[in-house]
């Protein structure tokens, strides 16, 4: 009984969701605020490099992305 309640644990701890590592890609030089806009159809499509979410943004500071907001 003592080990099913070790493996129960074990197991519910293990479907926890991970956080995922994010980087933003701001263009060289560029000055003022930036935005992304999440979870758009049309938008980008999310990019993972290396186990990143990566988020380029483009020249004008607005990123908008299919990706959904990232809030673990």
């Amino acid at each position: 009984m003592k080990l099913l309640s070790i493996l129960t644990i074990v197991l519910l701890l293990g479907c926890e969701p991970q956080p995922i590592n994010e980087v933003y890609l701001i263009p060289s030089g560029y000055s003022g605020q930036i935005a992304v806009v999440f979870g758009v159809k049309e938008g980008e499509k999310e990019l993972i490099e290396n186990g990143w979410r990566v988020y380029k943004i483009p020249e004008d500071g607005i990123l908008i992305t299919q990706s959904k907001f990232n809030d673990t």
